[in-house]
C-alpha cells in the first residue's frame, strides 16, 4: 500500500498513474506476445500513451515512468505464460531496462494477467505468476546491492590503463558486461573483472 500511495507528482499517486497506464495495456491482454508485429503494436501504444499523457498534463517524470512500464511488462508476462522463474541475468536486465518502474511493472502485469484469465484461471497459474514476481520483488527489496546495483570494482580509467585503451563506447560496453557478471555472481573482485575484460577484448566475434 505504501508503494502505491507514493507520489511522482504532488497531485497524483502512483496508483493513479498505473490505472491510467493500464488503459493502454488492456487491448493486448488477449494477444500472443510472440506473434509477428506485436512489438510494433506496442510501440504504437507507447506513443499513444505519451500523446494522451501530454493532453492530460502529466509530468515528464510520470510519462517516463509509464513508458518504462509499457516497455517492460511483456518481459514479465512472457515468464508468467512460460511458467519459468527468472534467473539472475533476467532479473538484472529487467531492472536495467525498467529501473525504478520495475516493481510497478510487475504489479501491473499481475493485474493484467488476472484480467486476462479471469474466473477461468486455475490456482496453480496464479501461484506461478506470484512466484515469478516475488523473484523480482525479492531482488529489488532484499538483494538490490547484489543482484541489481553491485558495487563498482573497476573503472573506465582502470581499463584504459590496464589495456592501453582510448576513451570510447567500447569502455562502456566492457564495464556493463563486468557489471552484469557481478550481478549474476560470476565475478566478485577486481582481478576477475580484469580477466573478463581481457577475454572480451580478445574475443574475435565482435562481442564488444
Amino acid at each position: 500500500r505504501e508503494f502505491l500511495i507514493q507520489h511522482l507528482n504532488p497531485d497524483r499517486s502512483l496508483r493513479s498513474l498505473l490505472l491510467f497506464t493500464h488503459l493502454f495495456l488492456h487491448p493486448f491482454l488477449k494477444l500472443d506476445t510472440q506473434q509477428p508485429g506485436f512489438e510494433e503494436k506496442c510501440k504504437t501504444v507507447q506513443n499513444a500513451f505519451l500523446l494522451r499523457s501530454k493532453q492530460f498534463a502529466l509530468s515528464g517524470t510520470e510519462m517516463d515512468y509509464g513508458k518504462k512500464v509499457l516497455e517492460n511488462w511483456t518481459k514479465v508476462m512472457d515468464l508468467i505464460e512460460s511458467k519459468i522463474l527468472p534467473d539472475r541475468r533476467q532479473i538484472y536486465r529487467f531492472f536495467v531496462s525498467s529501473e525504478d518502474a520495475g516493481i510497478a511493472t510487475c504489479l501491473l502485469t499481475l493485474a493484467a494477467f488476472w484480467g486476462q484469465e479471469g474466473i477461468e484461471m486455475d490456482q496453480s497459474g496464479w501461484e506461478n505468476a506470484l512466484d515469478i514476481c516475488a523473484e523480482f520483488f525479492s531482488a529489488w527489496w532484499e538483494h538490490r546491492d547484489e543482484y541489481i546495483n553491485p558495487p563498482v570494482i573497476i573503472s573506465g580509467n582502470d581499463l584504459m590503463e590496464s589495456f592501453s585503451l582510448k576513451p570510447g563506447p567500447k569502455i562502456g560496453r566492457i564495464l556493463e558486461s563486468i557489471r552484469e557478471a557481478q550481478a549474476i555472481g560470476e565475478i566478485h573482485e577486481r582481478t576477475e573483472a580484469l580477466r573478463l575484460a581481457k577475454v572480451l577484448l580478445d574475443n574475435t566475434q565482435g562481442y564488444i
